[in-house]
């Protein structure tokens, strides 16, 4: 007597690993007057922490321009929307460092 197993369809394997946020929604900031008056241009770097919900949290400025354009990159960072880091598969909160652009001419 032979028996026959029927196996379900192959699914592939879920992803493994990390995998990194990703911006979804990212406007660049606004310059300040005093900044656009004094010449002022580079970049400002911030760490902060993509959620799982895929907010940007605990935002802090590593290194700065000053003339208020520290607080906008801040501000303008906040409000950026991302694809959450993912872990196995499921969302996580993951810390990073983001450069922020102020270009002369702008």
């Amino acid at each position: 007597m032979s028996h026959s197993i029927s196996q379900p369809p192959r699914t592939p394997p879920p992803k493994t690993g990390k995998v990194p946020p990703r911006p979804t929604y990212s406007p660049n900031p606004e310059y300040t007057q005093n900044a656009l008056d004094a010449g002022i241009h580079g970049v400002v770097i911030l760490k902060l922490t993509v959620g799982a919900d895929g907010a940007a949290h605990d935002v802090k400025v590593l290194h700065g321009l000053g003339y208020g354009l520290d607080d906008r990159a801040v501000e303008t960072v906040q409000s950026w929307k991302f694809e959450p880091a993912l872990q196995d598969g499921i969302p996580i909160d993951f810390t990073c460092a983001v450069e922020v652009s102020f270009p002369l001419g702008k």
